[in-house]
């Protein structure tokens, strides 16, 4: 993926646009739910912020390049604090895929409107593209991915270790399913995600 975006430069700097962006909002919004329901530790950190540099994970960044997968820095809360106990939980995790979806409706239906220039349709396509892949990537119910913590909402107490197994194991998953993907291109995420981006993307565009 890297590689043939080196080979347009236009596409290559649309995409660390789109990026930055998506990676950008979705952080926030993590910090932003987080704050309104009661904790205010993300705000300490310096993440309720539109400042990108504030929210890029450089590993996350890179897989997103390399793979089409990835990940921004992850919001720090504090549980205590959070109203609603797991469901605050879950809808601090829920609302980072939410914004990106969001942006995703937004600009296709800007785009619907026939008034965006031909020389920037790439770019809100590239956009579009970015919002729905990083949200539909993190409803994946693996820890670290913002999934897990619905997951963790939705388990009855006698099923919560599942969860915390998942802690343990979750990024080394992750890491060795993309890893797979990318070497032996066996396309395990991609059968995982495909059915909801397509539907998504069908929605959106």
């Amino acid at each position: 993926m890297l590689f043939q975006l080196f080979q347009s430069p236009t596409d290559f700097f649309s995409l660390v646009f789109a990026l930055i962006f998506a990676i950008t909002l979705h952080e926030f919004a993590h910090a932003a739910t987080a704050t309104y329901l009661g904790d205010s530790t993300a705000k300490f950190s310096g993440r309720l912020s539109l400042n990108p540099l504030k929210h890029l994970d450089p590993l996350g960044t890179l897989f997103l390049f390399i793979a089409g997968f990835g990940w921004g820095k992850p919001v720090p809360f504090d549980s205590h604090f959070v109203k609603h106990g797991r469901w605050g939980i879950a809808l601090i995790g829920l609302s980072g895929p939410t914004t990106n979806f969001l942006i995703a409706f937004f600009l296709g239906a800007f785009l619907k409107t026939g008034l965006v220039h031909t020389s920037f349709i790439n770019i809100f396509l590239i956009t579009i593209f970015i919002n729905i892949v990083l949200g539909v990537f993190n409803l994946i119910p693996i820890p670290p991915l913002d999934g897990s913590k619905l997951l963790e909402a939705i388990l009855p107490e006698s099923k919560q270790h599942i969860v915390h197994e998942l802690e343990q194991k979750g990024p080394i998953i992750l890491f060795g399913i993309i890893i797979m993907d990318n070497i032996l291109n066996l396309r395990i995420l991609s059968s995982i995600i495909g059915p909801m981006f397509n539907l998504v993307a069908r929605l959106v565009l």
